[in-house]
């Protein structure tokens, strides 16, 4: 594990906990030898990133992290009628609701309205390969086939070679997201699970918005879902 996930795995450990961690607490949540992590801990602690109570022995998140990155939210955000229309999806379906936007072979997550299903509950800023989740084929409909190609090579670049992509199943999965204006997964990120996915092309920002929740559910309620996303999107200005 090199130093860059050591920082991110003590701060992702630190804002998933929400209060202050003990060595022990962070070392079983980050993964690296003891020695390794307290190293570490002991350079965001004099850069002023992390606070060490010596009565406590334990670390948490300072001021100075908090401020990291105020802006990012103004920019990356949703645009508001587009929150708004995710709630109102949320709300209609009981279903959870995630907008997405790419980050280079990635669909990073920037908005999540939670439903009633609250065992999959998901971060803002998550990611996943746009070839592995629904929200990233839907994703993918902004591009043309040789910018799929580039994606699809530089995913199994990262991946192992036994779980390489096939670039004519993709393409074909694409063009009918194309053709129909929505695609569904199954069991792509978790078994007994899916989305229905869309992309945002009225929009001036490339996003997508997808409705996730049990298979079974998904299938039954297709157009009903269909046509509350598509109501609740309609007077979202470009």
């Amino acid at each position: 594990m090199d130093a860059a996930n050591r920082i991110f795995g003590c701060l992702e450990a630190l804002d998933a906990a929400e209060r202050p961690m003990s060595l022990n607490e962070l070392q079983r949540e980050v993964g690296c030898p003891m020695s390794t992590l307290a190293v570490t801990l002991r350079t965001l602690v004099q850069l002023g990133y992390v606070h060490h109570d010596r009565s406590t022995r334990t670390y948490s998140p300072t001021v100075l992290l908090a401020g990291l990155g105020g802006w990012v939210a103004s920019r990356f955000a949703p645009p508001g009628e587009l929150q708004q229309a995710a709630r109102v999806i949320a709300r209609e379906t009981g279903l959870n609701v995630i907008v997405g936007l790419r980050n280079d072979i990635r669909v990073q997550y920037v908005d999540f309205i939670p439903g009633k299903d609250m065992e999959q509950r998901v971060r803002p800023g998550t990611t996943r390969l746009l070839c592995r989740s629904a929200l990233g084929w839907a994703l993918m409909t902004y591009y043309n086939t040789r910018a799929i190609q580039s994606i699809v090579r530089r995913t199994n670049a990262a991946l192992p070679a036994e779980d390489a992509l096939d670039l004519e199943p993709m393409l074909a999965i694409v063009d009918a997201a194309r053709r129909n204006g929505y695609v569904r997964s199954e069991n792509v990120l978790r078994v007994g699970y899916g989305m229905i996915a869309m992309p945002l092309p009225r929009l001036k920002r490339q996003l997508a918005i997808g409705v996730s929740g049990k298979n079974v559910e998904l299938a039954r309620r297709e157009a009903r879902i269909l046509e509350t996303m598509n109501q609740a999107l309609r007077d979202v200005d470009p």
